[in-house]
């Protein structure tokens, strides 16, 4: 379970993941578990918000790596691969 959260943050950092395949993918044995619902908050905020272009659709990146969500998922990957 640890590894395939982690795999979605990295996936996330980098808007590589939409939200209809993040739902389908969240363990739902971790649901209940205080930590790992912290970081399913984050990570669909963040998922949800990713920066795009408005009229590419391409993801903005560079906005997303000085945001706060973005600094988020990454103190949560810290912890995790502690």
């Amino acid at each position: 379970m640890k590894k395939m959260v982690i795999s979605l943050i990295e996936r996330a950092l980098c808007g590589a993941v939409t939200l209809d395949e993040f739902y389908s993918i969240w363990p739902k044995e971790l649901e209940s578990d205080k930590f790992y619902n912290e970081i399913y908050r984050d990570l669909e905020n963040a998922i949800e918000h990713f920066p795009g272009d408005f009229f590419t659709g391409k993801p903005k990146l560079d906005f997303f790596t000085n945001s706060k969500e973005y600094q988020v998922l990454k103190e949560h990957l810290k912890k995790l691969n502690e």
